[in-house]
């Protein structure tokens, strides 16, 4: 990201930094006002205000250097908990954690391998959501891997480029904007119902005075019970 203490200079090189300024903002822009759109479709999701949680921390980042990286932690803990925003494994709680402590740090962040190994343990953690779920959760979870997957390509190919010495930092941050734009463009437009029964199922469950469980959650319980099953057995 641009910092805004930088002096804006003239000429054409004056035109490709406002051009860059101006991607920049739709990024951050993007992520808070399509992360509200998305909260207000779907209040019982966590997706949308981790959503604006990234945009926030895209601007912080623009006008704090030390944040510049900081954006990807929520921006990784919604592409591995899309649809509803819950991290519901022990595993994708490390994830995230492991995704916050990356961003947090930026002296890590900056660093090209470590950037890699990112990019590939989201990627990887987005398909293993994906392999197991099924219907419409599927559908959903889809988009969200064709998201990670993007911007997995996205740092990685930043992170070779850099690595190599060649090629232009400002068509590689041109880049990477346009992918968290269309990032947030395409998960906020993505239909809802993918999370609508989960959604009914902890109002019911507020109702009843019982905690929400997520069906992730579930499906890890019940294949620990049946390892235990088999053990008896």
């Amino acid at each position: 990201m641009i910092s805004l203490n930088t002096c804006p200079p003239s000429g054409r090189r004056g035109f490709e930094y406002r051009r860059s300024q101006l991607g920049d903002a739709a990024a951050g822009f993007a992520l808070v006002f399509l992360g509200l759109v998305a909260w207000s479709r779907r209040p019982g999701s966590r997706a949308g205000p981790i959503m604006s949680a990234a945009g926030l921390a895209w601007f912080l980042g623009t006008l704090w250097a030390p944040a510049v990286f900081l954006h990807r932690g929520p921006l990784a803990q919604l592409l591995i908990s899309y649809p509803g925003g819950r991290l519901s494994s022990r595993l994708l709680r490390v994830g995230a954690g492991a995704a916050y402590a990356y961003a947090a740090a930026d002296v890590v962040a900056a660093n090209n391998y470590a950037t890699i190994v990112f990019a590939l343990g989201l990627v990887a953690l987005s398909a293993r959501r994906y392999v197991g779920a099924t219907g419409t959760e599927r559908r959903a979870r889809l988009a969200s891997l064709t998201a990670a997957a993007t911007f997995g390509l996205v740092l990685v190919a930043g992170a070779i480029v850099r690595l190599a010495g060649f090629g232009s930092d400002r068509a590689m941050l041109a880049w990477y904007d346009l992918t968290v734009c269309l990032i947030a463009v395409g998960l906020a437009a993505e239909r809802g119902e993918a999370g609508a029964p989960q959604e009914r199922d902890e109002q019911q469950a507020r109702r009843l005075g019982l905690p929400a469980v997520d069906p992730e959650e579930r499906r890890d319980h019940g294949a620990d019970g049946q390892q235990r099953a088999q053990r008896s057995d």
